[in-house]
């Protein structure tokens, strides 16, 4: 075979937003764009990209910036860094690359970084294990490997290291439809999608608050729920067993409010907390909104001081 090529100068096109936040500490979430025809290999990545914009851009308030990029695979990350990793890498906090989460697999399958496989996880890593841990039936983990995945073999290569995961659903290579005609619109569904991108916002959402001190605003004694609307008004056999009046979750929701509480004490974050208590940390975020929003917890950064 005699192939026949000429060189041309050309240009590598890649496109990035950012969310700024209240720090300038950035989390890059990228995707990419690779085989054009295939729904869930190529298509779901950038799809749940943008939901995550959406739903991160909706947040009245952000700790962290977020930095999306969308590109070629492998050619495109690889020109990106080429331009950005010196004035980007002394501000990043983690990364996350989004890929193949149409497809039918329920769980959010986290691949982990460089640096967990060289016992040095980084945040991300350590939440994921978390949630893998305290949720099996919504998380899975894998191993960092230098030998398959997207974009996080280069943003993880040993010259730039940077503690970057990848979530996926469906994983690449464990499809019988995987490169193949068969990857279309049928097989890959936006409920899918829609999902995982709110899974990842509770899990960006819960990383905001790792090494953040909880901290109990009322601690001088049991606080007073009831009038903040955090317990039943009325106390009787048929509702004992309800968070308040308006609960569609019954008893517990309340026992992890007041252990929440309890351990909001300064010493430690919401995984550790929500370790004592026995859950994933991402299912305790519904209480802490409403205790942000009522003024009876707030979080701050463990080598920061309270003025006397």
């Amino acid at each position: 075979m005699d192939i026949r090529t000429r060189h041309y100068d050309g240009e590598v096109n890649f496109a990035t937003a950012t969310l700024p936040g209240e720090s300038d500490e950035v989390v890059l979430i990228s995707s990419y764009l690779c085989h054009p025809s295939m729904a869930n290999n190529e298509l779901s990545g950038p799809l749940g990209l943008l939901r995550l914009y959406e739903l991160l851009a909706a947040r009245p308030n952000r700790r962290f910036t977020y930095m999306f990029l969308l590109c070629p695979e492998t050619l495109g990350s690889i020109t990106f860094l080429s331009r950005f990793a010196a004035d980007l890498k002394p501000k990043l906090h983690a990364g996350l690359v989004m890929t193949c989460l149409g497809g039918p697999e329920s769980k959010l399958s986290m691949k982990l970084s460089r640096r967990d496989w060289l016992n040095r996880p980084g945040p991300f890593d350590c939440l994921a294990r978390h949630l893998a841990e305290m949720a099996p039936d919504r998380y899975e983990l894998r191993t960092f490997t230098p030998t398959s995945g997207s974009d996080e073999r280069q943003f993880c290569s040993p010259g730039f290291d940077w503690p970057v995961i990848q979530a996926s659903r469906t994983v690449y290579g464990n499809y019988a439809e995987y490169h193949t005609s068969g990857d279309d619109r049928q097989f890959m569904r936006i409920e899918q999608v829609e999902a995982a991108a709110h899974q990842l916002s509770s899990f960006l959402e819960t990383a905001e608050m790792q090494g953040h001190a909880l901290i109990n605003y009322h601690p001088f004694g049991e606080p007073q729920l009831g009038r903040r609307d955090l317990y039943p008004s009325v106390n009787s056999p048929m509702n004992r067993d309800q968070s308040n009046d308006n609960s569609v979750d019954q008893r517990e929701t309340l026992n992890r409010l007041l252990m929440l509480l309890s351990l909001a004490d300064g010493t430690r974050d919401l995984i550790a907390c929500a370790q004592k208590i026995g859950c994933a940390s991402d299912e305790l975020l519904p209480i802490l909104r409403e205790l942000f929003t009522k003024d009876m917890l707030v979080t701050r950064a463990f080598q920061e001081k309270e003025a006397v």
